[in-house]
């Protein structure tokens, strides 16, 4: 939504939309979203590629739950010095905007910036115009100033209908995954083993 490769709504009816087809011919990119959710699809065609021992798997739930353990560890895993600790460890530096209002004052900022291929597919930062990127970090100091200050930026939960159409959707993924990682992940999906 940020960058306009979909339509700006809110996550139920934007959701919904993407998961029918609604967006296929004017925002291709969309079905990117749900291609996104195979986990264990793209991980296998990575190991086609390289060996186990080549690659690392992370959960996200164990990156929040232990941010410093997750680092140390990565860093083990490539060889390097696990004793380095980032200043930003424990901070939301790409923290997005979930706030309706505030994503449509963002995209103001689209058409100073990015021209879009005519498929919608990619864009590309335009020439460099002084007035353009003058007015693009305005629209972003009132956002961050201003507007990130005043509206509630919470991630949005989704309906039980949603998120059974999601699980539907992604199930048999899921279940590869566990079994590709050995892990249970009830926090994911509810799998009989």
């Amino acid at each position: 939504m940020n960058y306009g490769f979909i339509p700006i709504r809110n996550i139920e009816d934007g959701m919904k939309a993407i998961l029918d087809g609604n967006y296929k011919k004017d925002y291709p990119r969309s079905e990117e979203i749900i291609e996104y959710g195979y986990y264990y699809k793209y991980l296998r065609k990575y190991q086609k590629y390289f060996d186990s021992a080549s690659i690392r798997i992370l959960l996200n739930e164990d990156i929040k739950s232990n941010p410093l353990g997750a680092v140390g560890e990565t860093f083990r895993f490539l060889g390097v010095n696990d004793c380095f600790v980032p200043k930003v460890l424990y901070s939301r530096p790409m923290l997005g905007s979930y706030n309706i209002t505030r994503l449509r004052f963002l995209t103001i900022r689209n058409k100073l910036l990015f021209n879009y291929s005519n498929d919608r597919m990619r864009l590309f930062e335009k020439e460099w115009n002084i007035t353009g990127k003058l007015a693009a970090g305005i629209i972003k100091m009132i956002d961050r100033l201003c507007l990130s200050p005043l509206l509630v930026n919470k991630r949005p939960a989704i309906s039980s209908e949603l998120h059974k159409r999601l699980l539907d959707l992604y199930v048999d993924d899921l279940k590869q995954l566990q079994k590709l990682l050995n892990r249970k992940m009830d926090k994911w999906i509810q799998v009989d083993s």
